[in-house]
């Protein structure tokens, strides 16, 4: 496949382009690839709302259902990261040899310093640190990818910025080949798109490809405390540095994690102990975090004589992304914890596990069939109640039996009053879903925006009873 693509982007005037899939993703490699002279068709089976602005710029869309023969034509076909290559209309195109492609590969011609970090939880947390850090550098960073805008679309934009920081999903790294960032992160590896996979080691593999894919001279930044990120070490090409929260455990140079603090280990003597002071940047999961984003931004070839003092004031004034832990208010003596970003198993554990009063968890939509077994083991004492409500609602009341008291609801709002209603004064609600939100909302932003507003009534009521 690599062959066949680095023939075909000789004369690229000469050949034609598919692009599968025409949302945010799929315009960019749409527009960027016209940009460079190819001839490009877009091919959407759902219909798509820039097929106007595409065709304006003479790229052909085909929407609603799409045969083998549509594809013949085509000499390379590039993914949307929603797109599953395995679709039985490529199979065709695959067995001609033709290169299926995603959004790096166009991206692997940007010349500037390039972060990039995948994982299973906190990819947005860490990209947006790193990128607010960069900034307190002196820097313009720039923050996208799977988070925020499409690469390519940054590129054709200018590409002003000193600093790349994508973040990348499975989905982006399966069509990935050539893209070799300067730094390579692997925040987590646990289960996850289950839909997506045939097994867990489909997708380890997916992951893998990042680290696999850097040079000699570059970095790859693993997690000490994951079994899978520690197993990529054996597979990397250049050199690596750890983050993890035991001294002991640690294979190699770098920061481990303790009481808000970063603590420089075996011979790492880039920065020195750093304090994350940031409200944002609560728990254990955020402590690691804020270490792969700091070493990731010691290694750009940056100019600065005071990094310390700058990373320190940076980790200090991050604010922090909505949806993610997201602390919404106080009100009649409870706090409301806002974090729908935790739409699988290990992220709403690792949720729960970074909260200090009792609380009561709000969990449930569109289960990603993993099981709950991490938030199973996450529940304590200081769990006061599980509401659970949506489609999955009677999962959890089976995985939780005999650990929590949970109660059903049918909906996110039935939840909420129901939290009001039980909630105590020094108690706390966190919304930390554990699913999917496809049964009541398109997706997680809608979901957490749908509580936070939901949270907003609690306030205004509070303040009428005043």
């Amino acid at each position: 496949m690599l062959s066949s693509w680095n023939k075909i982007r000789v004369a690229p005037q000469e050949h034609r382009a598919g692009v599968f899939g025409l949302g945010l993703s799929g315009r960019a490699m749409a527009l960027h690839l016209k940009r460079l002279g190819y001839t490009v068709v877009g091919f959407d089976e759902k219909g798509s709302k820039f097929k106007e602005e595409l065709e304006k710029e003479n790229i052909q869309c085909a929407l609603g259902d799409i045969s083998e023969q549509a594809l013949r034509d085509l000499d390379v076909l590039f993914l949307s990261p929603g797109v599953d290559p395995r679709k039985g209309v490529f199979a065709d195109f695959v067995a001609q040899g033709k290169p299926i492609c995603g959004e790096l590969e166009l991206f692997a011609a940007n010349s500037k310093p390039t972060i990039a970090v995948t994982g299973t939880n906190g990819k947005s947390t860490t990209v947006a640190l790193a990128a607010h850090l960069i900034s307190e550098l002196g820097y313009k960073g720039f923050a996208g990818g799977n988070y925020g805008q499409p690469l390519v679309d940054w590129l054709d934009d200018g590409a002003k910025d000193d600093v790349v920081v994508a973040e990348l999903s499975s989905f982006q790294l399966e069509t990935s080949y050539r893209f070799q960032p300067e730094v390579a992160v692997v925040l987590n590896v646990s289960p996850d798109h289950g839909d997506r996979y045939d097994t867990f080691a489909d997708y380890v593999a997916a992951k893998r490809t990042l680290v696999e894919n850097i040079g000699e001279a570059d970095y790859a930044i693993l997690n000490a405390d994951c079994e899978q990120t520690r197993r990529m070490a054996d597979v990397c090409p250049g050199h690596i540095l750890w983050f993890g929260s035991d001294a002991n455990s640690m294979p190699g140079p770098g920061f481990v994690t303790t009481d808000n603090r970063l603590l420089p280990v075996n011979g790492f003597d880039a920065l020195p102990e750093l304090e994350v002071s940031s409200a944002s940047l609560k728990g254990e999961h955020n402590m690691q975090n804020a270490a792969a984003a700091c070493l990731a931004c010691s290694l750009m070839p940056l100019e600065v004589e005071d990094l310390s003092e700058r990373l320190s004031k940076g980790l200090s004034s991050f604010s922090g992304l909505p949806h993610r832990m997201e602390l919404l208010g106080e009100y009649a003596g409870v706090e409301y914890y806002n974090d729908s970003k935790a739409t699988n198993d290990h992220a709403a554990s690792v949720a729960l596990k970074a909260m200090t009063r009792p609380t009561i968890l709000l969990v449930g939509g569109v289960s990603k069939s993993g099981g709950y077994k991490h938030l199973r083991e996450a529940l304590d004492a200081k769990t006061r109640k599980v509401l659970a409500f949506g489609e999955s609602r009677q999962e959890f009341a089976d995985a939780f039996a005999g650990r929590a008291d949970v109660k059903l609801c049918e909906t996110l709002q039935e939840a909420v009053a129901l939290a009001q209603e039980e909630a105590c004064a020094g108690d706390a609600v966190l919304l930390a879903p554990a699913c999917s939100s496809f049964d009541e909302f398109s997706n997680y932003v809608a979901r957490g925006d749908f509580f936070r507003e939901e949270v907003k009534k609690i306030a205004q009521e509070r303040d009428k009873d005043e």
